[in-house]
């Protein structure tokens, strides 16, 4: 069997690239296409369903590969050296932690990230599926109306605010949802050039007619971009609010006509918000809002913070292993700390690596951290289009997101994340850059 790569040379198609059309293929490409789109359908919804759509996308290479004699490599998107590291040191800090055993059976975790890595990459070098983005947004249409619906019921019958989850953890949820925002945003930006073009007319004209948008697409986009935004103000989820707004504010300082429009468009949508709110809703979200400068609400926070500054002040160099905050919090903290005796993580990424792997494990993150967003500037500046805008907006808040949480624990949402990494690459491979 003949080993060759799908993709080289920043995914332009290259002589040695493998036709995978040897007769008997194309029902396996249409299976493969079709398990990116069901990864795109379900990621908002189910992780049981993501995780049968990977499945399926490697039965179907697997078969492409036996019909064509061909073993593809996974084509290089740039994260793939700092992730064989990370993985090298979780070995490295599972065997010199305080319970080995206890954090080997954690690492099935950092290797199935590797194994998904390099799968969407090989995966999605073969069958971009650029449709996709039609699953996508159906996904997080029903997961918007989900969470919005059971905001709106919670007050309607219980007259109480309650944070929407559409069926996951509020935090996983509203990550989720600061992803497919900016994608719109990212679209928008870029509009009209990846929107439906008009037939283009002969003659003077032409240029102009070129350059006019499907209107539905663009109401579409409109309404999806309130549904969704509806959804991700009630999951009340600080840190992807924060990890949004500052990667909005990045698309700012880039593209400084975006600050311009955001302007003119925001009174609108802060009308639309204050009239259909209720005005417990609107004071429980100033309330969130205003939290996230407040010390004492983040009280909790803080103390899990310092537990984990304290774990790493014991064990400087390799932390006490994978998993094993959790052990060690009760020696730390040995009263409870809202109503809890144990906490599994610091609600702070790297944090929690410096407490759990030390500088090792911390500088392996962070080399990832770098490696991304570099990469993803990289390639906007090489091919700057919609998909690279949206990658390079999701790459900084997802990281921002971490100084709060820990989302590159949580699958639904690293998940989603690498698979946006790869599709996002591949697809800006072949979008025309688009100059402003």
């Amino acid at each position: 069997m003949q080993i060759d790569s799908p993709i080289i040379d920043a995914g332009r198609p290259s002589e040695r690239q493998p036709p995978f059309s040897a007769p008997g293929s194309a029902p396996w490409r249409n299976c493969l296409r079709y398990s990116v789109y069901l990864y795109a359908l379900s990621s908002p919804l189910s992780i049981a369903a993501t995780n049968m759509s990977w499945c399926l996308g490697a039965i179907c290479l697997a078969a492409l590969s036996w019909k064509n004699r061909r073993l593809p490599l996974p084509a290089s998107t740039g994260l793939g050296r700092a992730m064989w590291l990370y993985v090298g040191v979780a070995i490295i800090t599972s065997a010199a932690g305080i319970e080995p055993r206890v954090s080997f059976a954690h690492f099935i975790s950092d290797a199935h990230k590797l194994w998904l890595y390099y799968l969407w990459s090989t995966v999605l070098a073969i069958e971009p599926a650029p449709k996709a983005l039609i699953f996508l947004g159906i996904g997080f249409s029903l997961s918007s109306l989900w969470g919005v619906g059971q905001t709106a019921h919670a007050y309607a019958t219980e007259s109480f605010w309650d944070m929407a989850t559409g069926g996951v953890h509020h935090i996983t949820y509203g990550e989720q949802l600061a992803f497919a925002l900016l994608g719109v945003v990212a679209f928008f930006t870029l509009f009209p050039r990846h929107l439906k073009i008009a037939p283009n007319n002969s003659g003077a004209n032409g240029a102009a007619a070129a350059q006019r948008a499907d209107p539905r697409v663009f109401w579409a986009l409109c309404g999806f971009f309130l549904l969704g935004a509806s959804a991700f103000i009630c999951s009340q989820t600080r840190g992807a609010w924060v990890g949004f707004t500052i990667s909005v504010l990045g698309l700012f300082a880039l593209y400084p006509f975006t600050l311009k429009t955001a302007l003119k468009i925001a009174p609108a949508f802060v009308l639309i918000f204050v009239f259909l709110l209720p005005q417990q809703g609107l004071h429980e979200l100033e309330k969130r809002g205003a939290s996230i400068f407040d010390v004492n609400e983040n009280s909790s926070r803080l103390e899990l913070w310092d537990v984990a500054l304290r774990i790493h002040d014991d064990h400087p160099l390799s932390g006490v292993g994978p998993n094993n905050y959790r052990k060690s919090f009760q020696f730390y903290h040995p009263g409870r700390l809202d109503h809890d005796r144990v906490w599994g993580t610091a609600h702070n990424l790297y944090l929690h690596h410096l407490a759990e792997r030390g500088y090792l494990g911390l500088l392996s993150l962070l080399l990832i951290v770098l490696v991304s967003l570099t990469r993803s500037w990289k390639n906007f500046r090489s091919r700057p289009n919609y998909w690279s805008l949206w990658i390079l907006l999701v790459t900084p808040a997802f990281w921002i997101m971490n100084i709060t949480e820990v989302a590159w624990g949580d699958a639904m949402v690293w998940m989603l994340f690498l698979f946006l990494w790869n599709w996002a690459y591949f697809n800006s491979q072949k979008e025309p850059p688009v100059a402003i």
